[in-house]
């Protein structure tokens, strides 16, 4: 029986990120990638032949891991956002003049973000 799964993963920030998913699950038995976006993978699997442990484990074996907190989600979202923005500005009069800076001082921010929701208790 096929099932259709949407895992969320942490610092999948570039489009070579999305490459390395499409060839590596593109290798796998029982697995399928349905769609892959930045911060995103939904795949359609075989729940007879591999499990959801599974899968993930073969995500962290290339490098990302996957994000169940809602909040921490949001904050990977957040910050894919952020740095769409900085790096897709073609505007040479953008508000984001300096870029690098800008985009240190938001994964600062995200990373305590993070911080901050776990000792939240979330």
């Amino acid at each position: 029986m096929y099932l259709k799964r949407t895992f969320y993963l942490k610092n999948m920030i570039s489009k070579s990120c999305i490459k390395l998913i499409e060839v590596y699950f593109g290798t796998l038995d029982f697995v399928e990638i349905l769609d892959v976006k930045l911060g995103y993978v939904v795949v359609k699997y075989d729940k007879n032949k591999i499990t959801i442990v599974e899968i993930s484990n073969y995500f962290e074996r290339i490098g990302f891991s996957e994000i169940v907190n809602p909040d921490i989600i949001l904050v990977e979202q957040i910050k894919l956002a952020a740095i769409e923005l900085i790096y897709l500005a073609n505007n040479t009069n953008s508000l984001l003049k300096n870029k690098r800076e800008n985009l240190e001082q938001y994964l600062l921010f995200s990373e305590n973000m993070e911080e901050y929701l776990k000792i939240d208790g979330k």
